[in-house]
């Protein structure tokens, strides 16, 4: 690198880590933080191994050991994730210069920095820093060239898979890229067999997570409900205009059958368009089963602008590379505001400033709201607090005749739709609105942060 370059590579850091550890300390748990959160407690305070922790322990250790020397807080349970998904944009800046032109590595690296999808994975008590940061190291180890470390390349992906199994979704990808290129078989293979060594190994544990998951995901239960539209668009939306430079570089492989480009292309695509005929085929898939072929979206992405400079088409270079830099900024802006994330703290402070200890609270992901109600004296009733009842049965019925006063949070995005007719019909008849508790989306922006509280216009007998 110049010093020019250099001091760009130095800003860029600075503003990838500004945006991830910017307020881990305030926003409050959300979604599948309580999971990560309630399985490190258990192991630091009483010894007990989650389910997770037995499939895919490296991300749980990272926060069990920040979390045993700062103890159990929202930034210390992100820390280990905030700083690894950081250290993963300054592997992108420094991608072997012995086939990535120092040019190329910042422009990946800027992206990545910007990218709103990376930064709340960064901020969230969850294993997607570190599973980037190892998915990163892999593709780097793996690109063809002198510096090429092959079985490098295999220990990084089995500590993502360790990280999470979703990174296994490279694997496929590697197996094709490794086999047409002769030099690259037994490496190729060696991937083959560490991911049927660890599918093997995860049937074995009959009690394991991720066997549970895929079974929901093929039952489509519960929460485990993503359809192919889901799939495709979450992907869509959170590339925020890179996939249109990893087209082109796509296309600069077709047409010029550059070997550098096969490995990372075939990383890029094969895995995440399994797991898209997956979900054509009924299996509910999530976009954050992708996150492993990422680095290598970017490395593709990096390439298709190269090769316009290449070319001589300077103005349409820019114009592409500058794309992914602008999408991202309202989602930027949104997340700079409340971290993505529903405020379960400041709701349940509303909760307490206007119940008794003694309500009935009902609510969407309450797991996380008792985290924070029972931060106060008297709150800590388990018996008091219900899943919100999505079907009608008797919770609707022991709800709306209990003595008690009765509480209800729902998350205003899943109001006009999310939580079915009848249950919308049944709030609306039997309870009234007392505060919306969030910022109203960004323009541009599609997520909805806000939660709703709703009180019981009075006791039902008899229904």
């Amino acid at each position: 690198m110049t010093g020019r370059q250099k001091w760009l590579a130095f800003f860029v850091v600075l503003v990838a880590a500004a945006l991830r550890f910017d307020r881990i300390w305030l926003w409050s748990l959300d979604g599948d933080e309580f999971y990560a959160w309630r399985d490190v407690q258990w192991l630091l305070e009483d010894g007990r191994v989650g389910d997770a922790l037995k499939s895919h322990p490296i991300g749980y250790l990272g926060m069990a050991a920040v979390c045993s020397v700062f103890g159990m807080t929202e930034w210390s349970a992100r820390l280990f994730s905030t700083v690894m998904g950081t250290l993963a944009v300054v592997l992108l800046l420094r991608m072997r210069r012995d086939v990535i032109p120092a040019r190329l590595a910042l422009i990946m690296g800027g992206w990545a920095a910007l990218s709103p999808w990376l930064i709340y994975h960064a901020q969230t008590a969850r294993v997607y820093g570190p599973l980037f940061f190892f998915a990163t190291l892999a593709v780097m180890w793996w690109l063809p060239g002198e510096k090429r470390r092959p079985w490098g390349g295999l220990v990084a992906l089995l500590l993502a898979t360790a990280t999470h199994p979703s990174a296994l979704v490279v694997a496929p990808g590697v197996l094709v890229a490794g086999v047409i290129s002769r030099a690259s078989r037994k490496p190729a293979l060696g991937v083959a067999g560490v991911g049927l060594a660890v599918f093997a190994g995860l049937l074995a544990f009959t009690d394991s997570t991720v066997v549970r998951l895929v079974r929901e995901a093929f039952e489509r239960r519960d929460f485990a409900s993503y359809d192919a539209m889901h799939y495709v668009l979450g992907l869509g939306y959170n590339s925020h205009g890179v996939l249109l430079p990893a087209g082109l570089g796509v296309l600069a492989f077709l047409a010029m059958r550059r070997e550098r480009l096969g490995w990372p292309v075939a990383m890029a695509f094969i895995g995440p368009g399994l797991l898209g005929v997956a979900a054509l085929l009924g299996v509910s898939v999530h976009q954050r089963y992708a996150m492993a072929a990422i680095p290598a979206v970017y490395l593709v992405a990096g390439w298709g602008v190269e090769t316009l400079l290449e070319r001589g088409w300077r103005k349409l270079a820019v114009l592409v590379a500058v794309v992914p830099f602008v999408m991202p900024i309202p989602a930027v802006i949104a997340h700079m505001r409340d971290g993505n994330r529903h405020d379960w703290r400041a709701i349940a402070q509303q909760i307490v400033d206007r119940a008794s200890p003694e309500d009935i609270i009902a609510a969407d992901e309450h797991a996380l709201l008792e985290v924070y109600l029972g931060r106060h004296p008297g709150y800590d009733d388990e018996d008091l607090h219900h899943e919100v009842p999505f079907e009608k049965d008797s919770t609707y019925v022991g709800i709306l005749g209990n003595r008690r006063d009765c509480w209800v949070v729902v998350k205003a995005s899943r109001i006009d739709g999310g939580y079915g007719d009848t249950f919308r019909v049944w709030l609306d008849e039997h309870f009234e609105e007392v505060l919306r508790w969030g910022s109203p989306p960004v323009p541009l922006t599609r997520h909805d942060n806000t939660l709703v509280l709703f009180r019981r216009i009075e006791r039902v007998l008899d229904r």
